[in-house]
């Protein structure tokens, strides 16, 4: 009789943790939807690209995020660069301009456009000898923030080339 309420209890658990998965399952297709028909309807790439970090951040219970657009305008048209649109962060009020930076294997968001890859980094301060890249933290002393980690991923058009790049700091564990 105890082994069969032991067994009986360990199956409701289950069932609670595959109910919760499932939910947030759920849940994650129903903002990806969102963000669908965001993709659809909305005209103003500024208010697209932040309905888009938004719910990036939420489905991944960032903290923080920046989306960097791939800039093909510049005088040298072997020269392309990032331009940094929008940034969002739930920690610290942040108000950064738009910048651009070289895309390079220098910085992780130029990594990640070169290589068309994802990069999920578990602490960005402790990053392996062999990376050619690096955080910016000037970024983090000048707005009292500590990146933890970071989850980068190239946002592609039809065609496979990269148009942009979102990045997410410091997944919440709560």
């Amino acid at each position: 009789v105890i082994f069969l309420l032991r067994k009986n209890n360990e199956e409701q658990f289950q069932n609670k943790i595959l109910h919760s998965q499932l939910t947030q399952s759920i849940y994650n297709q129903k903002e990806l939807n969102k963000i669908g028909v965001a993709l659809s309807s909305e005209h103003n790439l500024d208010k697209l690209l932040s309905i888009i970090l938004a719910e990036s951040r939420s489905i991944t219970n960032s903290d923080s995020g920046s989306i960097y657009i791939v800039d093909d305008n510049s005088i040298d048209s072997n020269k392309r660069e990032l331009r940094f649109k929008v940034t969002q962060n739930d920690s610290v009020n942040i108000f950064m301009e738009e910048f651009k930076l070289p895309i390079s294997e220098k910085s992780i968001a130029g990594y990640v456009c070169l290589s068309g890859e994802p990069l999920n980094i578990d602490d960005a301060y402790l990053l392996p000898a062999t990376s050619t890249f690096s955080i910016n933290k000037d970024y983090d002393f000048t707005n009292n923030y500590i990146t933890k980690s970071m989850l980068t991923i190239p946002m592609k058009n039809r065609d496979g080339e990269v148009t942009g790049i979102i990045q997410l700091i410091n997944k919440k564990t709560w």
